[in-house]
């Protein structure tokens, strides 16, 4: 009989692929010409969130305020306001087009994620998650074809989407759990994963 301790790993792993092998179709489903860039950007962020963006917040808040006021009005229906990105639960994009549709301003978005504490993920786990992607890939449960990861090679973490991604205008929140966080959604009627 095995132990306790490789039953839960393995459980918990287990876990961990389903929930993202979840979070890679609903992504897909949004931006199906996605290509392996674009699911290491996603890892990368679920695992890192914007602590990239946040080392600056000044700069930040002028990008965000630039990117706010050029949205465009007549982006595809479907996207949600809040989209869960990590298998923890805890890392999420804001997608700013719904948050805007729904009455959400500038001024208050910005000060709720330029005032997000750090993530401060670890870089073993994107080559966990990266891994635990690729052996879904092999396993013969593709989301993706093989072929489309063979011109991508995972290293630092890419800045833009690819060109076949598609439109796409969020910010990271690190963590959508924190009382501060689970406030701000709600008041603004943004439900979380599971409500």
């Amino acid at each position: 009989m095995p132990s306790q301790r490789i039953t839960a790993r393995f459980s918990s792993r287990w876990m961990t692929d389903r929930r993202l092998r979840d979070i890679l179709a609903f992504e897909r489903s949004l931006h199906p010409g996605m290509i392996g860039q674009d699911v290491y950007k996603l890892l990368s962020q679920a695992v890192f969130g914007g602590d990239h963006l946040l080392t600056d917040r000044e700069r930040f808040r002028r990008e965000l305020a630039a990117e706010w006021n050029s949205l465009p009005e007549d982006v595809a229906e479907g996207v949600p306001p809040l989209q869960v990105i990590d298998p923890e639960g805890l890392t999420a994009r804001i997608h700013m087009v719904p948050v805007k549709r729904m009455g959400t301003g500038l001024n208050e978005l910005t000060a709720f994620l330029a005032g997000q504490e750090l993530k401060r993920g670890a870089r073993e786990k994107i080559t966990a998650l990266w891994r635990s992607f690729l052996d879904s890939v092999r396993d013969r449960d593709p989301l993706f074809d093989p072929e489309t990861l063979a011109s991508f090679e995972p290293g630092s973490s890419p800045l833009h989407h690819s060109i076949e991604y598609g439109f796409a205008s969020y910010r990271i929140c690190n963590d959508i759990l924190s009382e501060r966080s689970v406030s701000w959604l709600e008041e603004r009627g943004i439900l979380l994963p599971g409500q």
